[in-house]
């Protein structure tokens, strides 16, 4: 019965709430430190898509510019003679 008289201090009972209020805090503190850690990993995966987005635009650009100086000679060869041009067509699609 001695023990159930020490639980009923006043300092005991406001110690379990203390407690509880730390546990929690810490458990909010870790959460919130895992959810800043996955938000600096999602900005990096996005800055890296960025740039690999980047470079097939560039990449994209420069194959534009070569089509489009293909198709621009286009005339140039289908005006060598008709035997010629057949030939660089045949060519150009095998």
């Amino acid at each position: 019965m001695a023990d159930w008289a020490r639980a009923q201090s006043p300092g005991s009972v406001e110690e379990i709430p203390d407690r509880e209020n730390k546990r929690r805090a810490d458990s909010l503190a870790s959460n919130v430190t895992r959810l800043k850690s996955l938000a600096l990993d999602i900005d990096r995966d996005a800055e890296d898509q960025n740039r690999y987005l980047d470079g097939m635009d560039s990449a994209f650009t420069s194959m534009t510019g070569l089509l489009t100086g293909s198709v621009k000679r286009f005339p140039q060869w289908r005006d060598l003679g008709e035997t010629t041009g057949s030939f660089f067509v045949l060519w150009l699609w095998a």
